[in-house]
């Protein structure tokens, strides 16, 4: 059955997506242990900036992460920091970003971590 309004358990949220960019390059000229090291330090910065900004990190995709806030001006402050953050370390690599606003459908279910889907 279909709710009369099937907006009212929509919630407003933004998703950034975040990859670093040319990191298969880097892989292949540094090797892994550059690589692991360089992953490392980006989520270590993603995770400690998330937190402080009260950011989700939905889900890691390799060397990026889709992360989802409550506000857009939050997500958009928050990348801006991740960007500067791993240029103040790297100048090979950049950190690009995407974001996308607007209502989302809470649904249940279940993922690896037992967390709602969205």
């Amino acid at each position: 059955m279909i709710p009369e309004n099937p907006y009212e358990d929509r919630f407003e949220r933004t998703f950034a997506f975040i990859d670093l960019s040319g990191f298969t390059n880097f892989t292949d000229v540094m090797g892994d242990k550059a690589a692991l090291a360089e992953i490392n330090t980006f989520r270590a910065i993603v995770r400690e900036i998330a937190s402080r900004k009260g950011i989700r990190i939905a889900k890691w995709l390799g060397d990026g992460a889709m992360l989802v806030a409550v506000e857009p001006e939050t997500a958009t402050e928050a990348i801006m920091e991740m960007q500067g953050r791993m240029g103040e370390i790297d100048e090979q690599l950049s950190m690009r970003a995407g974001l996308a606003s607007g209502a989302v459908l809470m649904v249940d279910g279940k993922t690896t971590s037992e967390e709602p889907l969205i």
